[in-house]
């Protein structure tokens, strides 16, 4: 079996960026200001596939601390209350590891003698989020375009 902390990580990877909008009324017609898990105006990133109702997973900062830190959460949010969607290249080591090694990391015995990059390139394809080539920029700009006509705003 193959290490985790042995994988040699890629930079970056392309996403989709958005924001947490600031605010929104619930169904009994309260005025809320973000959502459950993420402040308002929290930068989250998305990954490339939605639920049956409307929600999408994402990654962003926790509204709670733990230990008097923030940390990298994935929840489900709703469509309604993401704005701002937009291409960007992700740099940051904590949101990367998240993507590609989150907590269902499982056995892969399909992957006990691969290299890096094919380990890298499955694990992205698994658990829904992009890689860094030019295919997977055209794929995120077709579901930005996607989003917002679903949702109506930008």
């Amino acid at each position: 079996m193959w290490d985790i902390e042995k994988i040699d990580k890629p930079e970056w990877l392309y996403g989709i960026a958005g924001n947490i909008t600031k605010s929104h009324y619930d169904e009994n017609g309260i005025l809320r200001y973000g959502t459950r898990e993420f402040r308002a105006g929290t930068k989250i990133y998305l990954a490339n596939w939605a639920t049956d109702d409307g929600r999408v997973l994402t990654i962003g900062l926790s509204r709670k601390r733990r230990n008097k830190r923030r940390k990298f959460i994935e929840e489900f949010v709703d469509v309604k209350h993401i704005e701002n969607l937009r291409l960007t290249r992700i740099f940051n080591t904590a949101v990367i590891e998240k993507m590609l090694f989150n907590d269902g990391f499982g056995p892969f015995p399909e992957l006990e003698k691969a290299d890096d990059k094919i380990i890298i390139s499955y694990l992205s394809d698994y658990y829904g989020y992009w890689g860094n080539t030019e295919k997977d920029k055209t794929e995120i700009v077709r579901f930005i375009e996607m989003m917002k006509d679903e949702t109506n705003h930008g």
